[in-house]
């Protein structure tokens, strides 16, 4: 299913660690396009779960911490989201995500 909003596919020269701002992508169907985005989700991953780990909010800001995990027995991605917020309504979305590598760097954890 090829959505005009949807994620665009990572090249080889992508790196692991990706940005794009949904808010642009979804502006124009605003809660539809958002609500048509978890239904792709469901339909693509349907034993996707994720886990928010950390939630902050100061200002017209709020970022998520999660851990999302699309496919059983994989370790899944590190995710980031920044939201962006006008009269308690998300205007701006950024997010950054990392898969979570069989090796760490440190001892630190993703989480």
């Amino acid at each position: 299913m090829a959505l005009p909003w949807a994620r665009t596919p990572p090249s080889e020269k992508t790196p692991k660690t990706r940005r794009s701002a949904w808010a642009i992508r979804f502006a124009p169907d605003g809660i539809e396009g958002f609500k048509a985005f978890l239904g792709f989700l469901r339909e693509k991953f349907p034993q996707s779960r994720s886990e928010i780990k950390r939630v902050w909010a100061e200002g017209d800001y709020v970022i998520v911490h999660v851990h999302a995990v699309r496919t059983p027995g994989t370790r899944g991605s590190a995710i980031v989201d920044v939201f962006k917020l006008e009269n308690g309504k998300i205007v701006e979305h950024w997010d950054v995500i990392q898969e979570i590598p069989e090796k760490a760097a440190n001892n630190n954890g993703m989480f």
